[in-house]
């Protein structure tokens, strides 16, 4: 087996530094040369970031394993497949010893390499956790959250919960819900369109839009939704727009409770 060959003797010293050389060399060269290559041609032909970040993230893993393939060769440990059952076995011994959770995360986080169902700078939500993806790792990713604070979350949740992403193209949509007396709705519609209008972050195309989403208890539910020209800016928009209703609310006592919501 190539794993007892490794963890047997000091012999097999220079077949260990080939590896070792080569696989750093071309990751290095991956690094330096494929990848900026690969996205100034991607660039060119296509401007969604979405495509550009997939095919990066193809060619990555894709010269990657070419790499692997050749140390291997240079150190004369076998072939990709006869690494990848020992790589296989390592795992499954892993998952015995209660690394299920470790596994599943790196899995996941291959997929989410693959797939792209955010990409660094997207503004998504998983359950009650929002905010700007800030890195994607294999086992990890982390957000950027409305305090400035970095959360650090496990693929595996990502993949496994209920993942909103916001962000299409450069714009990024998310909305306000406030609950207020039946008879004053009319006016709540009006003051929060006038509030995102006014602001500066929000875009004009698609308009800011208002919707009664409940009725219940001679209470509705009014939702306003809107489009904000950077991920990074939903908190500070989202802050002002509820400060700005409150206050003209307060004023004209349409309403007793305002609830930010998604």
């Amino acid at each position: 087996m190539v794993l007892e060959q490794i963890l047997s003797g000091t012999a097999l010293h220079w077949q260990l530094a080939r590896f070792t050389v080569v696989m750093i060399t071309g990751l290095v060269f991956i690094r330096a040369a494929v990848m900026p290559a690969t996205k100034f041609l991607v660039a060119r032909r296509s401007d969604n970031i979405r495509t550009q970040t997939s095919v990066k993230n193809f060619t990555g893993i894709f010269t990657g394993f070419l790499v692997l393939t050749a140390a291997l060769q240079a150190g004369n440990f076998g072939g990709l497949v006869t690494v990848l059952g020992t790589i296989t076995a390592a795992l499954t011994v892993a998952i015995g010893f209660g690394m299920r959770d470790e596994v599943g995360s790196l899995v996941s986080g291959i997929f989410i390499q693959l797939d792209n169902p955010f990409v660094k700078g997207d503004y998504i939500k998983v359950d009650e956790t929002e905010g700007v993806v800030n890195e994607i790792n294999l086992r990890t990713t982390t957000l950027k959250t409305s305090g400035s604070e970095k959360m650090v979350m496990p693929n595996r949740v990502l993949n496994a919960s209920g993942l909103k992403n916001f962000t299409r193209g450069r714009k990024t949509k998310t909305s306000i819900t406030v609950k207020i007396p039946v008879e004053t709705v009319d006016k709540a519609r009006k003051i929060l369109r006038e509030d995102a209008e006014e602001n500066s972050a929000v875009q004009d195309s698609p308009e800011p839009d208002t919707l009664i989403s409940k009725i219940e208890d001679e209470k509705a539910e009014v939702e306003l939704h809107y489009w904000v020209s950077s991920p990074g800016k939903v908190a500070e928009v989202r802050s002002k727009i509820l400060e700005n209703f409150s206050e003209k609310a307060r004023d004209q006592k349409i309403f007793t409770q305002a609830e930010k919501e998604e």
